[in-house]
């Protein structure tokens, strides 16, 4: 709360009040404040606090009345207002939202009024902050961005003498909120920029003094390395989804610098934060990696395929429309039934509007420059640009100034052998693998964070973030044999997925690990069935080849072995995954949406394999094809009792049509065997 240095007069019971009383009781808050409470009553300090602010206001309305002045009753009604703003802070911080709501709207509307408002600036910016906050935690982000566009204008707006750590603070928590605003009003590109804007704005100011305290008002924590980098991950998700992936890579690279540099100080273990960070880095170069893929199947879609998979809807409130003329009304302040009695529109028509704060503001979509994401560019700007090889460059979302040349060298390094073997093409984004080299140097990178991450994840103590970690580097060879033509090459990869989650079947606990154990168990199966189908064809189950037009190998009794053992593996593997629904021992006989696909496609899974198992013995090729009978039999009685079934997905009706076919086609293949026809 500062205070004005007009002097006292002697006279003046309010001017008295204010300069001689008033610093005592804010000292005493102060001190209550800063208290810690035990948990059984975490607020009692700040209620005792609380008690001294509500009666310091109730002292200074008493003797606003008795100014003598007109400049005493401006200081007055401005000690009213911060009065206000303090008891609404104290409420806030112990969740009393609607109580805290009806003070900053008083507060406000008494920091409008003051023909010396310019004075009490970065108290008029909290405030609208604090209420665009309000709004924007109860998920009515119409309303918070009236206030929080008040605050930007005023920041932008302001007179040069206007300036300091506090209102560049102040400033910073402004753009923090509108990214939640715009981004609860589905603007996912202005929420990003923001949120891009906050993190660079943290980064620029961390080092400067922190303004001098206001009593009673709750300040910026310190920067914290921690956090920040926590943010720069979550929004490198952001830029990952919107396929501008070196944007996302400097988010990262930048967090990972930046612990580095604060773990050196040792104050604190940065440990598990940084391999958060390297997992990050390991997941974004998974993700590039199968955008490149969508771009080898399609290259003309491939983008928009892409950025189709991350829903655009906002998540705010429907029936909270946003006026494209932002009004300060006494409606727009609240709710009427929290200001009755508070606040009347003659007060809000008793404000004087100017430049700075203007009656009306507009509801803002962006400029052009806030709207770009990422372009790939030639370009003469190199001020947030990264270099990239032929004399290109790419125009960064986010820009890091005090990092920024460290960031890309960084990411030039870290990208070099991509940047050597990766064949260019016109029109292709640079990020993008177009060749096996190019790709693999895109796995390295990857799984080089990765195995980074694993050290600290361990199975023993961190095990649903281990687990993830091994189906994303599962997944990761997955996405690598989209290149790869070398059957050997490709089975090398798809056995050294079954390998490495294999063994966490016997590891993890199937009960409290349901859900894993089951992905676990369903993808080692489809690796052994993958695995049959390219050793008997040069095929992958999605029919893709994997040879130059070779013959497929010859079936010597060493190649049936093997495929025999795929089978087997691979029905074991699906088997596993069926007995885990089981209910003392028992087929359940109804399966909710989300277990009934993978369920039926186990079923069939097991079906096509046993019908393909390689064994000479006929007695050996009747029993199997029998067991394959049994699952396709299974499917259709399941979807003979629950009609409708083919309606609820396109992909189930075709299982099921095949289904169909394969009951009508196994009988007369038995026979024939047992007749000694085939």
């Amino acid at each position: 709360f500062e205070l004005n240095t007009m002097a006292s007069a002697p006279d003046d019971p309010l001017l008295a009040y204010i300069d001689n009383e008033l610093p005592k009781q804010l000292e005493k808050y102060d001190e209550l404040w800063a208290a810690e409470d035990e948990e059984t009553n975490p607020y009692k300090s700040k209620y005792e606090g609380r008690e001294i602010l509500i009666a310091a206001l109730k002292r200074v309305k008493e003797l606003l009345p008795q100014a003598k002045t007109d400049a005493a009753a401006v200081k007055g009604q401005a000690s009213l207002a911060s009065l206000f703003r303090f008891v609404g802070i104290n409420m806030y911080y112990c969740e009393e939202v609607p109580d805290a709501e009806r003070h900053f709207c008083k507060s406000i509307v008494m920091y409008l009024q003051l023909p010396n408002r310019s004075e009490h600036f970065t108290a008029i910016q909290d405030t609208f902050n604090q209420l665009g906050m309000v709004w924007c935690n109860r998920r009515t982000f119409g309303k918070g961005f009236g206030f929080l566009r008040r605050a930007q204008h005023m920041y932008l707006t302001r007179p040069g003498s206007i300036s300091g750590t506090a209102v560049e603070s102040n400033y910073t928590l402004t753009i923090f909120y509108l990214a939640q605003a715009y981004g609860g009003l589905g603007n996912a590109k202005l929420s990003a920029f923001f949120c891009a804007e906050t993190l660079s704005r943290q980064l620029r100011f961390h080092s400067c003094a922190q303004p001098t305290a206001i009593t009673g008002e709750a300040q910026d924590a310190p920067f914290d390395p921690k956090d920040w980098a926590r943010n720069c991950v979550a929004l490198s998700d952001y830029f990952v989804g919107e396929g501008t992936f070196w944007t996302a890579e400097y988010l990262l690279h930048a967090a990972r610098l930046k612990l580095n540099e604060a773990a050196k100080e040792g104050k604190e273990d940065y440990e598990e934060i940084l391999a958060q960070c390297r997992r990050a880095l390991g997941s974004m170069y998974l993700a590039r990696l199968k955008y490149s893929k969508e771009f080898l199947e399609d290259p003309g879609t491939a983008h928009m395929r892409w950025c189709g998979q991350k829903s655009k809807d906002g998540k705010g409130d429907p029936d909270d429309p946003i006026d494209k003329e932002l009004k300060l009304t006494v409606q727009s302040l609240g709710r009427d039934s929290d200001l009755v009695g508070e606040i009347t529109q003659e007060e809000v028509d008793a404000i004087v509007w100017d430049d700075v704060i203007p009656k009306v503001v507009e509801f803002s979509e962006g400029t052009p420059e806030q709207n770009i994401a990422e372009e790939d560019e030639d370009t003469t700007d190199t001020t947030r640009c990264l270099s990239l090889p032929n004399k290109a460059s790419v125009r960064l979302a986010v820009y890091f100034e005090s990092m920024h040349k460290d960031v890309c060298a960084v990411l030039e390094k870290i990208n070099r052998e991509f940047f050597e073997v990766n064949k260019v093409e016109r029109g292709l984004p640079m990020c993008v693998a177009n060749n096996f080299e190019g790709a693999r140097a895109v796995f390295k990178m990857a799984n080089h964070y990765f195995m980074f991450a694993l050290e600290t994840y361990l199975l023993d103590g961190w095990v649903t973030d281990h687990l993830n970690i091994l189906l994303e580097v599962s997944g990761l060879y997955k996405a690598l044999s989209a290149w790869e033509r070398s059957v050997p090459r490709l089975c090398a990869m798809l056995k050294r997925r079954t390998i490495m989650l294999a063994p966490l079947l016997e590891q993890l606990n199937p009960t409290v690990y349901a859900a894993y154990w089951r992905g676990i168990a369903f993808e080692c199966a489809e690796v052994e069935q993958e695995l049959y189908d390219v050793k008997v064809g040069g095929k992958r189950t999605d029919g893709s080849s994997t040879t130059s037009g070779d013959n497929p190998p010859t079936c010597s009794p060493a190649m049936r072995a093997k495929l025999a053992a795929h089978v087997e593996g691979g029905c074991g593997f699906y088997e596993r995954f069926m007995k885990s629904f089981d209910k003392d021992g028992v087929t359940p006989t109804d399966f909710d949406a989300d277990s009934l696909k993978p369920y039926v496609h186990a079923r069939l899974g097991c079906g096509r394999l046993f019908a393909k198992h390689p064994s000479m013995d006929r007695d050996e090729r009747l029993e199997f094809l029998k067991r394959a009978m049994s699952h396709y039999q299974w499917v259709h009685q399941y979807h003979v009792s629950h009609p409708g079934l083919a309606d609820q997905d396109p992909a189930l009706a075709m299982e099921l049509e095949l289904c169909r076919e394969m009951l009508e086609l196994l009988p007369t293949r038995m026979d024939r065997i047992a007749h000694g026809r085939s």
